[in-house]
C-alpha cells in the first residue's frame, strides 16, 4: 500500500508540474482602433523564449518572440480591410501551445466637424460603403427631432447631433435617444467628441460652452463664450472654438479654462470652425483667413480674399485651402499665406473644402461641384447640382454632398459619375458623414437619417465570433520580425 500511496502522490505532482504556474493573459494598448491602424499587445504566462503567432480573428497574422520569463510584448497591424465591428486578437505560443484571446473593436468612427482636425471632410478608413454598393443603400432609421443641419459626431455606438432643443445622443444602431440633457437650449454649430466628452456651443441667449459625459450626458463645466455658430476643435487637451464676434478662444479641454483669445478681423460667419495642424490655427473671419499661433494666439500671417469667408478652410500637405464668396477657392502656403493657385467658379463658394488623395472637392453657388487638382488647382470634373449647400464630405472613393433642391449626390471621387442620389423633399443643408458602414444625415428642421446596405440594420457591424482556439493554425510561411 505504501508503494501504491508514492506512486500516486508521484502522479499528482507529475501532472501538477504540467499546469502553468500563471494561466496566459492577453491585453491591448487600447480596446479600439481603426482598419489599417497597428494595436499594443501585451502578453503573461507564455512559454519561455517562444515563437508565438499572433491570430486576427482566424488570419495568422504576425510571429513574434517572448523573453526569457515567458512575456509578450509586440503589436499587430489590422489588415485594412477589416470590417467595423467587434473582433479578436489571438497568442499562441508554437511549441507551448500556450494561448490567450483578447475582443477588439475596429471602428472608422467621426468624431467632429471635418473629420479631423485638419478639417480635411475625408473618412480614409471607411470600407464598406463603396462606389460598388453605395446605390444600395436604405434606410435603417430615422429620428424627426428639431434639428439644425449640423453636422452628428459618430462615436462608440453613439450619434452625438445638436438641435434647436438640445443636444442629443442617439443609438447609432437603432436612433433612440439615450439622453438629451439640454434640452431648453438651442444650438447651431456641430459636437465635437474627444476622449469620453462631447463638447458643444450654444448659439443664443449668453451662449455657452458645454463639456458633458459623453457616456452619461453630464454636465461636466461650462463656459461663458460669445455668440458661435462653430464647432470646438479639441488638440492636445485644448478647445479651440472661433465665436461670431470676431474672436478666436483657446481654452482647457478638462476645465474650460480661458488660455488666451485673439481679436481677429470681421464676423466670423456661419460655421467656420478652425482647423489645426503642426501647432497652429488657421480660421476665417470677415473676409480674410488667418494664422494663429496655437500656443498663443499670436497672429503668424493673414491674407484677405475678395469677400466673406463662409466656412472653415482645410489644411493638407503644407496647403491652406478656402472658399470664398468673391467665387473662388484659394490654396495659400501653409507656413507664410503666399498664393499657390487660384480657381473661379461662376458664383460665390459657401463651403469647406474637402481634400482626399490629391483632390480638393468644393461645391458654388453656380450650381457646380468642382474636383479640383490639389497640388495645380487644375479641374478635374465638375458635376451640376442645385446649389451645394453642405460641405461635401469623402469616404472610399465616394463623394457625398446635399443640394437645395432636398437631394443628396453620391459621385465617384475620381469621376464624378453620378452613384445614386436621393431626394428628401425639402431643403437639405446638413453635411452628410460616413462611419462604421453608415450614412448619416442630420436636415434641417427634419430629423437625423441613417442608411446602410440593404442586408439590415446591423450589416454595417461585421459579427464574429470569438474563434476555438483549436481551430486556428499557424501560417509556418511566417519569420519572426
Amino acid at each position: 500500500m505504501r508503494a501504491l500511496h508514492i506512486t500516486v502522490f508521484g502522479l499528482v505532482a507529475y501532472l501538477a508540474a504540467l499546469v502553468p504556474a500563471h494561466a496566459q493573459s492577453l491585453t491591448v494598448g487600447r480596446t479600439s482602433g481603426r482598419p489599417g491602424q497597428s494595436v499594443s499587445l501585451a502578453g503573461s504566462g507564455f512559454g519561455k523564449s517562444e515563437a508565438i503567432d499572433v491570430f486576427v480573428d482566424t488570419t495568422d497574422t504576425e510571429l513574434v518572440v517572448s523573453n526569457s520569463a515567458g512575456n509578450l510584448n509586440s503589436s499587430v497591424s489590422i489588415p485594412a480591410s477589416v470590417q467595423p465591428g467587434t473582433h479578436y486578437l489571438t497568442a499562441i505560443g508554437r511549441r507551448s501551445g500556450d494561448a490567450a484571446q483578447v475582443a477588439y473593436n475596429v471602428t472608422t468612427a467621426w468624431a467632429q466637424e471635418g473629420f479631423g482636425v485638419a478639417h480635411l471632410s475625408w473618412n480614409p478608413y471607411e470600407n464598406t460603403i463603396s462606389s460598388a454598393n453605395v446605390a444600395t443603400l436604405g434606410l435603417l432609421w430615422s429620428r424627426h427631432i428639431s434639428t439644425n443641419g449640423s453636422t452628428p459626431a459618430v462615436v462608440n455606438g453613439k450619434v452625438f447631433v445638436t438641435s434647436l432643443s438640445g443636444l442629443l445622443a442617439l443609438s447609432s444602431a437603432t436612433g433612440a435617444v439615450l439622453w438629451n440633457k439640454l434640452p431648453d437650449a438651442q444650438f447651431a454649430g456641430s459636437p465635437t467628441v474627444a476622449g469620453n466628452f462631447v463638447y458643444a456651443i450654444t448659439s443664443f441667449n449668453a451662449p455657452v460652452l458645454y463639456a458633458l459625459n459623453a457616456t452619461t450626458g453630464a454636465t461636466v463645466w461650462t463656459q461663458t463664450l460669445a455668440q458661435s455658430d462653430a464647432s470646438p476643435i479639441v488638440v492636445n487637451g485644448i478647445i479651440y472654438v472661433a465665436c461670431n464676434n470676431g474672436t478666436m478662444y483657446a481654452l482647457k479641454a478638462a476645465t474650460g479654462a480661458l488660455l488666451w483669445s485673439s481679436t481677429l478681423g470681421g464676423t466670423v460667419t456661419q460655421s467656420s470652425d478652425a482647423a489645426v495642424v503642426d501647432g497652429t490655427v488657421y480660421v476665417g473671419s470677415g473676409s480674410a483667413i488667418y494664422a494663429l499661433d496655437a500656443a498663443t494666439g499670436a497672429q503668424i500671417w493673414s491674407f484677405a480674399t475678395g469677400s466673406t469667408i463662409e466656412r472653415s478652410p482645410s489644411v493638407a500637405n503644407g496647403i491652406v485651402y478656402v472658399g470664398s464668396d468673391d467665387g473662388n477657392v484659394y490654396a495659400l502656403r501653409a507656413g507664410t499665406g503666399a498664393t499657390l493657385w487660384t480657381y473661379t467658379t461662376g458664383s460665390a463658394v459657401y463651403q469647406s473644402p474637402a481634400v482626399a488623395a490629391g483632390i480638393v472637392y468644393i461645391g458654388s453657388q453656380d450650381d457646380h461641384l468642382y474636383a479640383l487638382d490639389a497640388h495645380t488647382g487644375a479641374l478635374h470634373w465638375a458635376f451640376t447640382a442645385s446649389n451645394v449647400l453642405g460641405n461635401a464630405i469623402v469616404a472610399n472613393k465616394v463623394v457625398y454632398a446635399t443640394a437645395r433642391d432636398g437631394s443628396l449626390h453620391a459621385l465617384d471621387a475620381t469621376t464624378g459619375v453620378l452613384l445614386a442620389n436621393a431626394h428628401f423633399g425639402y431643403t437639405v443643408v446638413g453635411n452628410p458623414v460616413v462611419s462604421d458602414g453608415v450614412l448619416y444625415l442630420n436636415t434641417f428642421s427634419n430629423g437625423v437619417y441613417a442608411f446602410g446596405l440593404l442586408a439590415g440594420v446591423n450589416a454595417q457591424k461585421a459579427h464574429v465570433s470569438a474563434p476555438s482556439i483549436m481551430s486556428l493554425h499557424p501560417d509556418r510561411r511566417l519569420k519572426v520580425r
